[in-house]
């Protein structure tokens, strides 16, 4: 199945298995994929993937600069993947457009969630204000986290970045739960996106913050036709406890258009790659 992969996560091997392990400590999920980054881009490429987006994101101000530079080393290496590069807040923003040319990297990954910031926040504010300059792309977590909920990461929060700049932006995970929020800001530009990892798994979690069961369901069929030219196929691969394969097979049953399918498994992703990535 040809197919672009928006949303995966190469690690190096020491982050990778500190990333298992905060996981399972803050958060208490296990993640039993064994592959490292090299068996999982070969899985990928071998499963019919064309491109891929790889995500990194800093857990800690001090992760950035090493996790661009093993974004730098697989873009040299593989150049059918595009890097979205590591930044943490509390960073220095100054160094942000240094930090894209050193690296080369295509454009940054922000987790609210994970990195403990509001999305609306000045800080926040600040890095949109450098990534608007540069017009550079932001993949940026969108939707339920398991240790905070909704706190840094309710749809609401991303009112400012999507209606105040004009940068292109990828929403990761589809605001899941909150599809009314996410057809506003679709309709509000043309260069919003979303990808669909996490929502293609059909399962309910539950919740201890919120104390209720979470729906990783996809939106109705009629919404992925209606937006069809706004999805991104993602799967967030390795970082995941069940069948990495499973968003794909579940895209694949879906009833709605072959044209449609085919938007979201890879024209998308092309079309996002030549209009914001190589014509930067």
């Amino acid at each position: 199945m040809r197919f672009v992969d928006a949303h995966v996560h190469l690690l190096p091997g020491k982050f990778m298995d500190r990333m298992k392990v905060w996981i399972r400590k803050r958060l208490g999920v296990e993640i039993p994929i064994k592959m490292n980054a090299e068996e999982v881009y070969t899985a990928l490429k071998g499963k019919g993937a064309r491109f891929i987006f790889n995500l990194t994101h800093s857990i800690e101000p001090g992760h950035t600069f090493e996790l661009n530079k093993w974004q730098k080393t697989l873009k040299e290496e593989h150049a059918d993947i595009y890097t979205f590069g590591a930044f943490h807040p509390l960073n220095e923003v100054k160094d942000l457009p240094g930090i894209f040319e050193k690296y080369r990297l295509d454009g940054l990954k922000l987790h609210p969630g994970v990195q403990r910031f509001y999305p609306n926040s000045n800080g926040a504010i600040r890095i949109y204000s450098v990534l608007e300059k540069i017009n550079k792309p932001l993949i940026v977590h969108t939707g339920h986290f398991l240790d905070n909920g909704y706190k840094y990461t309710h749809p609401k929060l991303y009112k400012q970045l999507i209606m105040d700049f004009t940068f292109p932006v990828i929403l990761a995970h589809m605001c899941y739960e909150y599809f009314d929020y996410l057809e506003k800001y679709l309709d509000q530009r043309s260069n919003v996106y979303v990808d669909c990892s996490l929502v293609m798994i059909k399962k309910e979690i539950y919740s201890e913050v919120l104390r209720r069961n979470v729906k990783y369901y996809p939106p109705t069929n009629d919404f992925l036709e209606r937006y069809s030219d706004k999805i991104l196929y993602g799967s967030e691969i390795p970082i995941v406890a069940w069948d990495p394969y499973s968003p794909l097979k579940n895209l694949s049953k879906l009833e709605i258009s072959e044209k449609a399918k085919n938007k979201i498994l890879f024209r998308n992703a092309e079309k996002f790659i030549k209009h914001f990535i190589k014509a930067s």
